[in-house]
């Protein structure tokens, strides 16, 4: 009968070092950012007071049409100052001016001498106002 095969030399247990403790491994992060929190999170500027309305003048204490005009401005707007004092005496404030009728008008034009061409542009100032005139 054929002879066993040789033996094989015994191999050298191999011998390992110790494990190193197993360490939870986490996929990269972005760096840390801190959260916002009510003591560190950026603040609004602070609000500012609202600006100051300047006190109410006699002529603009309603709201006023025109753009709101008060009658000094509307009557330099349209140049007619001119004629300022006559406007005042007739009109306290520019709602007043709403209220003239053709006949108001032309009685006002004939007590300040205006000229033709300045009738009409005051007549048609008023009709921008919404006075019920005609120009």
């Amino acid at each position: 009968p054929p002879a066993p095969p040789p033996a094989r030399p015994s191999a050298k247990p191999v011998t390992r070092a110790p494990a190193a403790p197993a360490r939870s491994v986490s996929p990269p992060t972005a760096p840390s950012v801190k959260a916002l929190t009510p003591t560190n999170a950026p603040r609004a500027p602070p609000a500012t007071p609202p600006a100051k309305a300047p006190p109410p003048t006699p002529t603009s204490a309603c709201p006023t049409p025109a753009g709101g005009h008060t009658l000094e401005s509307w009557i330099s707007q349209k140049n007619l100052g001119k004629y300022e004092a006559k406007l005042r005496d007739l009109a306290g404030d520019i709602h007043d001016l709403l209220e003239m009728t053709d006949a108001d008008a032309d009685e006002l034009i004939a007590d300040c001498g205006m000229p033709k061409l300045a009738a009409r542009r005051f007549k048609k100032a008023l009709l921008e106002l919404g006075a019920p005139v005609h120009a």
